[in-house]
C-alpha cells in the first residue's frame, strides 16, 4: 500500500508540474489576443465598427484550433499595426454563426475580407504570413507587392542593401537589375516583359528588382545614381557593367541578355511616311507648294518618338480615309517636324502633336481634336475653335499656406525652419520655379520636375531627396516624423543634471528606419540622465557594423511602436558603442546585446530572439514583474 500512495502522490506532482507548466502558454495565448477585436457578435456592433473605423481586416472561420496557424498569424499582425488599423475575429462556428449568417458569409474554411471608410472593399488575397498582411492594411488599395505576385515569381526579389550586396557576391554570372518604384506607371507596364523574359532565361541568367522607392532603399538609390524609373542595370561578376538602353519588352531583354553589350541596337521603327495610307506626307521641298495648290488642307507636325502622336497616327489615317471615300476635298497631310525642320520653324511650332489648318494657300489656325469623328466633322465644315481660358494663374499668386520662394528669399527663410519640405517644380506641372530660379535648382541638383527635398536648418543638416509618395497623407506622414521631438523635463534640484542636453537627434544609421524615430537615442551627453529618468529602459547595445545589427535596428523600432501602441511606460533606447566612449565603460556588455534598466539599475537582460514581437513580450514581462518593486 506505501508504494501504491507513493505512486499516486508521484502521479498527482507530476499532473500539477503539466498544469502550472500550461498556464504561462493560456496567459500568452490571452495576450496575443489583445489586439485583436473578438467580442463582435452582432450585426449592429459590427457595423458600429465600420462607422468608427475606416481600415478594418475580418477574418470569417470555422474551427478555429484546425485553423491555428493562420489564426496565430492573424493575431501577430495584429500587434504590429495598432494604431493603423483594426483586426476583428469572428467564429462562424461559435459566438459569431448570427453575424456569418446575416454577412451571407460561409468560410470554407477562413475568409478574410477588408472593409474601408465603412464599405466592403475587397477580400484578401494575399500570402498568409505577418508580412503580407501588414504591407495590406498599410496599403490596402495600393498593388501588390512585387515580391508577392505571382506572376513575377521567375524574378529575384531583393528587398535591402545588405540583400542586394550578398546576391552580387553570390551570382557571378550575368544579372539584370530592375530599380524601381511601384507607383511607377512604366515599371507597372514593364513588369510582365521583364516577369516573362526572368522565366524563359531561367538556367541562362538571372533578372532581378529592388524597390528603392522604401526609405531603406535610398543609399542604393545613390549608389547607382536612379533617377528616373524604371532603370536597368547590368551585372558580370557582381560588378556594374552598363545601363540598358534596349528594348522595353521581352524580346529586347532576352536578347540583349544572351548577347549583352554596351549600346544594344534598338529595332527601327518604319517610318510613317513609309506605311500606306491616305495621309499626305509633306516635306521642306514640298510643303509650300501643296499648300498653294490645296483649297483645304490640315497638317499635323509631328515627332516620331512622340507617345501623343502615336496614339493620333491610326485615328487621323481612319479619318482621312473616310474624307477620301466619301469624296470630300479636304486633305489630312502630316509633316515630320525633326526632319523637316525648315518649315516646323517658319510656324513655331515648339509640341507634338501640332495640327495647323490652311486654306487656299493661307494658314488660318490651330486646332486640338484627337478623334476620328471630331477630324472628319471639322474637315467637312472648318470652323475657328473658341479662344483658349485665360492663362492659369501662377502659383506664388494663389491663395494657400504654401509658402513660395525665390531666389532672394530662398536662403534667409530655410535658415529659420528646422524642417522644411520644399517642391521644386514647373509651372506646366502646377515651392521654388525653376524656370524662373534656375541657379537655385541647379545648386541643389533639380534635374526633373517635380522634384521635392527636404530641408533643415539649410545647412545644419544634409539635404534630403523626397522620394514618397506624392498624396497629402504621404506628405503629412512623412513630415510628423521630423516633427516628433524627444524632450525631457530635468530636475531643477540636480544642477549637474541641467547641463546636459535636452533633447537627442536619431542617429544617422538610423534613419531609414521605419519607426527608429521611437527609439532614444543615447549618447555621452544623455546616458545617465535616461537612466534616472525613465523607470524602465530597455537598451540595445551596438556597435554599427556590427553582424546582424541592421535586422535588430529594424526589429527593435518596430517593438518601439509596439510599446507606443500599448502605452507602456518606458522606453527602448539605443546605444552606439564605438561613438560614446565615456558610458562604455561603466558597463561590459558584449555586442550586440539588450539590457533592462530600472530606475537606473541593470535588472534583466535579454536572451531570446532579436524579433520584435519577442523583444515587446520581453519588455512587457519584465515591466509587469519590476512594477510592483517600484
Amino acid at each position: 500500500m506505501k508504494f501504491i500512495d507513493k505512486v499516486v502522490k508521484y502521479a498527482l506532482c507530476q499532473i500539477i508540474v503539466i498544469l502550472l507548466a500550461e498556464i504561462p502558454c493560456q496567459l500568452s495565448a490571452k495576450n496575443s489576443q489583445k489586439n485583436v477585436i473578438s467580442d463582435i457578435v452582432d450585426i449592429k456592433d459590427f457595423k458600429k465598427l465600420l462607422r468608427t473605423k475606416n481600415n478594418v481586416l475580418t477574418m470569417f472561420v470555422n474551427s478555429p484550433k484546425q485553423n491555428a496557424s493562420v489564426v496565430k498569424i492573424f493575431e501577430e499582425t495584429a500587434d504590429y499595426i495598432k494604431g493603423q488599423g483594426s483586426m476583428v475575429f469572428a467564429d462562424c462556428s461559435g459566438d459569431a454563426k448570427k453575424l456569418c449568417k446575416k454577412l451571407k458569409i460561409n468560410p470554407d474554411p477562413i475568409i478574410i475580407k477588408h472593409y474601408k471608410d465603412g464599405e466592403f472593399h475587397k477580400n484578401y488575397d494575399r500570402k498568409y504570413t505577418v508580412l503580407s498582411m501588414l504591407n495590406f492594411m498599410r496599403d490596402p488599395t495600393g498593388d501588390i507587392p512585387w515580391d508577392e505576385d505571382a506572376s513575377t515569381s521567375g524574378i529575384v526579389h531583393i528587398p535591402d542593401p545588405p540583400s542586394l550586396n550578398k546576391f552580387l557576391k553570390k551570382e557571378l554570372g550575368p544579372v539584370m537589375i530592375m530599380f524601381y518604384a511601384p507607383w511607377c506607371g512604366f515599371c507597372k507596364q514593364l513588369k510582365p516583359d521583364y516577369a516573362a523574359a526572368a522565366e524563359e532565361l531561367k538556367g541562362h541568367s538571372i533578372l532581378a528588382a529592388i524597390d528603392v522607392n522604401k526609405p531603406e532603399n535610398v543609399v542604393v538609390r545613390k549608389k547607382y545614381n536612379i533617377t528616373g524609373f524604371p532603370t536597368l542595370i547590368y551585372f558580370e561578376n557582381g560588378v556594374k557593367m552598363y545601363n540598358y538602353e534596349g528594348e522595353n519588352n521581352k524580346k529586347g531583354l532576352v536578347s540583349f541578355m544572351k548577347n549583352p553589350t554596351s549600346t544594344p541596337v534598338k529595332q527601327t521603327e518604319t517610318q510613317w511616311s513609309d506605311t500606306e495610307s491616305e495621309v499626305l506626307h509633306l516635306t521642306d521641298d514640298t510643303f509650300d507648294e501643296v499648300i498653294k495648290e490645296t483649297e483645304s488642307i490640315l497638317v499635323m507636325f509631328y515627332a516620331p518618338w512622340c507617345g501623343h502622336c502615336k496614339r493620333l497616327k491610326p485615328k487621323y489615317e481612319k479619318a482621312a480615309e473616310k474624307l477620301k471615300k466619301e469624296n470630300f476635298k479636304g486633305i489630312l497631310s502630316a509633316l515630320d517636324a525633326t526632319k523637316e525642320t525648315k518649315i516646323a520653324k517658319q510656324f513655331n511650332v515648339n509640341g507634338y502633336p501640332t495640327l495647323k489648318y490652311f486654306k487656299n494657300g493661307e494658314f488660318e489656325f490651330d486646332i486640338n481634336l484627337r478623334e476620328e469623328s471630331e477630324l472628319v466633322d471639322f474637315m467637312k465644315n472648318p470652323k475657328k475653335p473658341p479662344p483658349p481660358p485665360p492663362p492659369e494663374k501662377a502659383w506664388a499668386e494663389e491663395e494657400s499656406e504654401v509658402v513660395h520662394l525665390t531666389l532672394e528669399e530662398f536662403k534667409p527663410f530655410l535658415r529659420k525652419k528646422k524642417h522644411a519640405l520644399v517642391m521644386f517644380y514647373a509651372p506646366s506641372f502646377a515651392a521654388v520655379d525653376c524656370t524662373s530660379h534656375q541657379s537655385v535648382c541647379s545648386t541643389y541638383d533639380v534635374k526633373g520636375y517635380p522634384t521635392i527635398k527636404l530641408f533643415q536648418y539649410l545647412n545644419k543638416e544634409p539635404v534630403e531627396d523626397y522620394n514618397g509618395g506624392r498624396t497629402q497623407k504621404d506628405f503629412t506622414s512623412y513630415m510628423k516624423k521630423f516633427v516628433k521631438k524627444i524632450q525631457f523635463e530635468l530636475p531643477k534640484n540636480d544642477s549637474k543634471l541641467e547641463k546636459i542636453e535636452k533633447k537627442t537627434e536619431t542617429e544617422v544609421d538610423w534613419n531609414d528606419i521605419d519607426d527608429s524615430d521611437l527609439i532614444l537615442h543615447l549618447s555621452d551627453g544623455n546616458y545617465f540622465y535616461s537612466l534616472k529618468k525613465y523607470d524602465f529602459l530597455l537598451i540595445f547595445y551596438y556597435k554599427p557594423g556590427c553582424e546582424g545589427c541592421s535586422k535588430i535596428k529594424k526589429e527593435f523600432s518596430h517593438a518601439a511602436l509596439m510599446v507606443e501602441n500599448r502605452k507602456l511606460p518606458g522606453k527602448l533606447a539605443a546605444f552606439n558603442a564605438e561613438k560614446n566612449k565615456i558610458s562604455v565603460k561603466e558597463n561590459s556588455f558584449s555586442y550586440p546585446s539588450i539590457h533592462l534598466f530600472k530606475k537606473g539599475i541593470l535588472s534583466g537582460s535579454y536572451t531570446g530572439k532579436y524579433e520584435a514581437l519577442d523583444i515587446f513580450n520581453f519588455f512587457k514581462t519584465m515591466h509587469g514583474k519590476l512594477k510592483d518593486e517600484l
